[in-house]
């Protein structure tokens, strides 16, 4: 039986990668992402991102099927809500995905300039539009601020599926 820290420090351990194991497997024919199933995509994935996590050398073999399969991820998950996240679902992991990040810019520079005056406007400028929206009832946001969900998403970690609350 192993003592308390004897047993932390090997929980700790890199997992060995077997050399000959990573060479066959490279040379399994891989599908093209984008031919992949959502739940083929996501449990792909996720173990992509736990092998690039365990390789130690500098180059890493899965770093670029590892970006395909996110960039592909990022591009099926397009189509649902900006302001929404969602979750796909493999058979044995989850993939949470963000919703869009907010952008906002001033539309109406000179209605803005005629309403705060450039003094208080060069005030407020640096720190961000937040400052400027207190400064605007809420009702005349629009006049003067649009809002889009329209930044990147970005993808948390993978939850096996086991873990999941029901």
């Amino acid at each position: 039986m192993m003592s308390t820290s004897r047993a932390k420090t090997a929980a700790r351990a890199p997992i060995p990668i077997d050399a000959p194991a990573r060479a066959a497997a490279a040379r399994v024919e891989l599908k093209p992402a984008k031919d992949l199933s959502l739940a083929e995509l996501a449990d792909e994935y996720s173990e992509t991102r736990g092998r690039m996590q365990r390789w130690k050398p500098a180059i890493n073999p899965d770093a670029q099927r590892f970006a395909e399969l996110a960039a592909e991820m990022l591009t099926r998950c397009a189509a649902a809500p900006a302001a929404k996240s969602c979750v796909v679902e493999g058979a044995t992991w989850l993939v949470p995905v963000t919703a869009c990040q907010r952008s906002r810019v001033v539309k109406n520079v000179e209605g803005l300039v005629r309403k705060l005056g450039l003094k208080r406007i060069a005030e407020l400028w640096t720190p961000g539009l937040g400052l400027i929206e207190k400064e605007i009832p809420q009702d005349q946001h629009g006049k003067y601020i649009s809002e889009s969900q329209s930044g990147r998403r970005v993808i948390l970690e993978p939850v096996p599926r086991q873990l999941r609350a029901a």
